[in-house]
């Protein structure tokens, strides 16, 4: 799973670092080799923010079109993820320690 947040671009007011949207989409290829190498090639990217919309906007875009194999010869598996057991073993265990309730509802 990727942590995609975007903090570290350039352009972010508040990260402070120098990365760019083709280091971005570097990273993305490495990961997907990553993923490639040791996971089957299953990959899943969860947005997480940044704070230039224009950085995250060509962060996202970029990072899309290496997982979606564009212009980097590597294509998404299509096959099922087997993730499914594994994560519902993580949420049993996080249940002892969040009371989930339905969206909307509060506690009080």
């Amino acid at each position: 799973m990727i942590s995609a947040g975007f903090d570290a671009h350039v352009r972010d007011p508040l990260g402070g670092m120098r990365m760019t949207e083709v280091g971005f989409r570097a990273l993305a290829r490495l990961l997907l080799r990553l993923a490639r190498d040791h996971a089957g090639g299953r990959c899943a990217a969860i947005l997480e923010g940044g704070y230039d919309l224009t950085a995250i906007r060509n962060g996202v875009r970029d990072v899309l079109a290496e997982l979606q194999g564009r212009d980097a010869g590597l294509a998404m598996s299509t096959e099922p993820s087997r993730a499914a057991p594994l994560l519902e073993r993580i949420r049993a265990v996080q249940r002892r320690y969040w009371k989930l309730q339905p969206v909307g509802m509060s506690s009080d």
